[in-house]
């Protein structure tokens, strides 16, 4: 039994060293069709682990009859890398415009240790898919927005990815980017102009002020008129600031007993929020009560359940039931969040019943000593 789980041990283990032991270059290809085409597709294969690898290259998928290769097993030293080419033979048609794919496939051949008569090894293998990109009949645009989330009053990176995948070029095609705010109203507009040839791409990068705007959550919505048709694209993304949110947190505790108290917190920031403390205050008298909770970190945009203590229990902070003005505070960067609610302090049931106990108990025993002293005196 213990030699079956040291050999699953040391599968797994062989396994793991072995997941990222060999790749491909490049990750992928893209390959415009050309009726009849005859493409030559080069990439290389590199062992990236620490010992010799053997590793055999094959295609799968729908498109095998297209693909002039004779599979091949080759070994790799630690560090080396091969390169290769194999032919993609294009038809003369697509029924379906599009990309049409093919899998290029890179699989590592166990290496097999005869130990006790039991083979070990583990298999890994990476793919590079292989694209035909058939152009749609006319004019086709692809578009592609991305926006980064940025800290208010930055200026703001918008990228635009397009490409054009129709059969004719696209020439002065007018675009814009709408920045709305979470109640839908357009906060600013960002117009541009481009062209494309015909299988071009291009990656175009526009910039926005954002100064003025509040925090929270924004969308930039893409809409690019040409040749009579229209692409559209949206990006959801986030403006910060220095800024803990409170976003939820008790508002009642139990008098005579430790209270476990919970606040939830959020972050509204890009970047990591130190030393970050949550406070509750329950205003009674001149200094009032406080309750602070330990310091943590907040990581950007994170929200957190955060614990805490109120202790109830004892002469100093033993709060009678009622309602009381308290304030829930967070406190970071030399800055602090606020809010005021009224707290309701309920009764301990368990602490009452053990005082009427007690009394009960009093009142009987008093009874019983008042009885003996009646008997005595007779």
């Amino acid at each position: 039994m213990l030699r079956k789980g040291l050999l699953v041990v040391l599968i797994f283990l062989i396994s793991i060293n072995s997941i990222f032991a060999i790749g491909i270059s490049p990750p992928k290809s893209i390959i415009y069709f050309e009726p009849n085409g005859v493409e030559s597709v080069n990439f290389y294969v590199v062992n990236m682990g620490e010992s010799e690898s053997r590793v055999k290259i094959f295609f799968e998928g729908d498109l095998l009859d297209l693909i002039t290769w004779d599979e091949q097993t080759v070994d790799l030293n630690p560090g080396e890398k091969k390169d290769f080419s194999f032919l993609l033979n294009m038809p003369s048609s697509f029924d379906t415009p599009g990309d049409h794919r093919v899998d290029l496939i890179a699989q590592e051949i166990p290496i097999e240790e005869e130990s006790g008569g039991t083979f070990i090894g583990a298999v890994t293998s990476v793919t590079s898919p292989v694209y035909i990109r058939v152009p749609f009949e006319g004019p086709y645009l692809g578009t592609k927005l991305n926006i980064d989330s940025s800290s208010v009053g930055q200026i703001v990176k918008l990228k635009v990815f397009l490409e054009n995948l129709g059969s004719v070029p696209l020439n002065d095609f007018q675009g814009k980017i709408n920045i709305v705010d979470a109640s839908g109203e357009i906060i600013k507009e960002i117009t541009f102009v481009e062209s494309l040839d015909l299988n071009e791409f291009k990656e175009i990068e526009l910039l926005w002020d954002s100064s003025g705007i509040d925090s929270g959550i924004y969308i930039g919505k893409l809409l690019i008129n040409y040749n009579g048709k229209i692409a559209e694209s949206e990006y959801e993304f986030r403006m910060g600031d220095v800024f803990v949110k409170i976003l939820d947190y008790q508002k009642e505790l139990t008098t005579g007993k430790i209270n476990n108290y919970v606040v939830n917190v959020g972050s509204e920031w890009n970047d990591v929020i130190h030393d970050v403390y949550v406070k509750l205050m329950i205003n009674v008298g001149e200094e009032g009560y406080n309750f602070k909770s330990t310091s943590f970190d907040l990581g950007s945009w994170e929200e957190k359940e955060i614990k805490m203590y109120v202790a109830l229990d004892d002469g100093i902070s033993k709060l009678p039931a009622g309602e009381y003005d308290a304030t829930i505070g967070v406190f970071y960067e030399e800055l602090s969040n606020n809010e005021d609610f009224t707290l309701q302090i309920k009764s301990n049931s368990n602490y009452l019943i053990i005082i009427s106990v007690i009394v009960i108990l009093g009142i009987l025993l008093g009874l019983y000593i008042l009885k003996n002293n009646k008997r005595s005196k007779k």
